[in-house]
């Protein structure tokens, strides 16, 4: 394969605990990429990961399972890996594998448990570059914060990239902090709007991004110079900044949304283009 075309090549595993929603999230990736033309789903085996007969019966996942999708002229081969305890050495070769991972977590609080806890150690091991998805923001007593209290739990240091549109049952949407947009959803179809900041959310937004600024510039020395001396930081810095963070793993960018809902998958698929390495770009 040519070096450009390796430069545009992501291996994505998506990993999580089992019944923590990690599958959804994998289907709704190809959802949105558009590798697929219906949002497969674990519940009614239609999901294009989960199709041996045991994992259809179980509704979980047993091997690891592989698709490719194509995204703003990218490549992604998307791994879904098992997330209970006796599959757990299929996931271990899958990161292995990967030169990326996204991490599926729960958003009711307390969710983390010790499979997840096994594939972060194996991710701190072999240095692989993550980004972190919250999904089940649709679910009652679900809530970003939540999330966040677990991954710093898991001695993960956040960098929040987004904040959701609505609540529970009306989540429709999530805001990018750092370019100040919002992509609404309609209903689960994946159809997405992208727009300005809902007023309601201006100062959530305003406070979401003066500390993901903090948490970017705090990991790189020349911006963290700027940002005391109290100079603007420019997207484009930024988002560089934010690029070599996480594949240096000093910070975890973390999205959110509805994996079954089919929210804020577009954004993920974005984050995993821009934040992520490619085989040549790894040591």
């Amino acid at each position: 394969m040519p070096a450009d075309e390796v430069l545009k090549l992501r291996n994505v595993v998506v990993v999580g605990q089992g019944g923590i929603g990690k599958t959804t999230v994998a289907d709704a990736l190809l959802f949105a990429a558009g590798a697929v033309t219906r949002h497969g789903r674990v519940d009614d085996g239609s999901s294009v990961f989960d199709t041996e007969p045991e994992e259809i019966r179980r509704k979980s996942t047993v091997t690891a399972a592989l698709h490719h999708a194509s995204w703003r002229k990218h490549e992604l081969n998307v791994i879904d890996a098992p997330g209970y305890s006796a599959f757990l050495h299929d996931t271990r070769n899958c990161l292995r594998a990967a030169t990326g991972a996204v991490l599926a977590l729960g958003s009711t609080g307390g969710e983390i448990k010790v499979e997840t806890e096994k594939v972060w150690a194996w991710c701190e091991e072999l240095g692989l570059p993550r980004i972190a998805f919250v999904t089940r923001l649709d679910r009652e007593r679900a809530s970003l914060a939540h999330a966040l209290e677990d991954l710093k739990a898991l001695g993960a240091r956040p960098a929040v990239l987004q904040v959701p549109i609505g609540r529970e049952a009306a989540l429709r949407g999530v805001v990018d902090v750092l370019a100040g947009r919002a992509f609404v959803y309609q209903g689960d179809s994946g159809t997405v709007q992208e727009g300005p900041v809902p007023p309601e959310l201006a100062d959530e937004v305003a406070a979401a991004r003066e500390q993901l600024v903090e948490t970017v510039a705090e990991a790189n020395d020349a911006l963290l110079e700027k940002y005391l001396e109290g100079a603007e930081l420019s997207l484009d810095e930024l988002r560089a900044a934010l690029r070599d963070g996480t594949r240096a793993g000093k910070f975890l960018p973390v999205l959110c949304g509805s994996g079954a809902k089919a929210i804020g998958l577009h954004p993920l698929l974005d984050a995993i283009v821009d934040l992520l390495p490619s085989p040549a770009d790894l040591p």
